[in-house]
């Protein structure tokens, strides 16, 4: 996708965009994080979950508790 972003803005914009960050707004809030993760008190390892991976950990951890 950041490639489709890259050449839309080349084509609009009349300066070099090489080099730029583009990307939706959670991939580039996700690039910062991973590129800031000590300053926002986070493993450099850290997962950022979907719906579907909430639910499944969540019925994981739900899962153990039971037993």
């Amino acid at each position: 996708m950041p490639s489709k972003m890259l050449s839309r803005l080349a084509a609009m914009l009349p300066i070099n965009v090489r080099g730029m960050w583009i990307g939706t707004f959670h991939g580039l809030c996700n690039r910062l994080l991973r590129a800031h993760h000590r300053d926002a008190g986070l493993p450099s390892t850290f997962q950022i979950l979907d719906s579907a991976d909430q639910l499944s950990a969540i019925r994981r951890l739900l899962k153990r508790g039971r037993s």
